[in-house]
């Protein structure tokens, strides 16, 4: 994209000025746009100490993947503000006495919007550093690329299944594609 096109579409969404966008969606995601034309996503839900996919920061990714649509940046990064978590996965607080239907509302959310992400049509990444488990991955499974930090702190893995819970934001079919069936001969 032309580096003069995005500034105009930046500076006609956000006022005068252009060529870089800062600021929250709402509360728990900021979206930037840097001068290299770069979008950059980063999760920081302001209330509590892990990011989560609530029903919240589903909307809110909605809203910045839309924003990303129409800019066409030359890129996306997905990275978390937390030191010691990437996105821990699904809040499972508010699924614990969720009905059959509210789960599938949120089951089918989910999946939309990371079918949106995995359907961008510019590269994607994830930076992975801290827990990058449940929804998480699920996430960083939907980009194109993922860059995990070798820290200790960097845990990886779909752990709902321990609990009898399938990975339903695509995990179950993204996983398999990428590292192929498993063979227990």
């Amino acid at each position: 994209m032309n580096p003069s096109i995005l500034k105009e579409k930046v500076a006609a969404s956000r006022g005068a000025g252009g060529g870089r966008i800062r600021g929250r969606l709402a509360h728990r995601i900021h979206l930037e746009v840097t001068p290299e034309e770069i979008a950059v996503i980063t999760f920081d839900h302001p209330d509590k100490a892990a990011n989560i996919f609530d029903e919240d920061t589903l909307d809110e990714l909605h809203l910045a993947i839309g924003a990303i649509e129409s800019l066409q940046p030359e890129g996306v990064l997905f990275v978390s503000a937390k030191p010691t978590i990437f996105i821990a996965g699904a809040d499972l607080d508010s699924l614990a006495d969720a009905t059959e239907e509210r789960l599938e509302h949120l089951i089918v959310k989910g999946q939309d919007v990371f079918d949106r992400v995995a359907g961008l049509t510019m590269p994607t990444a994830a930076a992975i550093h801290g827990a990058c488990v449940g929804g998480g991955l699920e996430l960083a499974l939907a980009c194109d690329v993922r860059v995990a930090s070798n820290d200790r702190v960097t845990k990886i893995g779909l752990p709902e299944t321990r609990l009898g819970i399938l990975p339903a934001w695509g995990g179950s079919t993204r996983l398999p594609r990428l590292i192929g069936p498993v063979s227990y001969t």
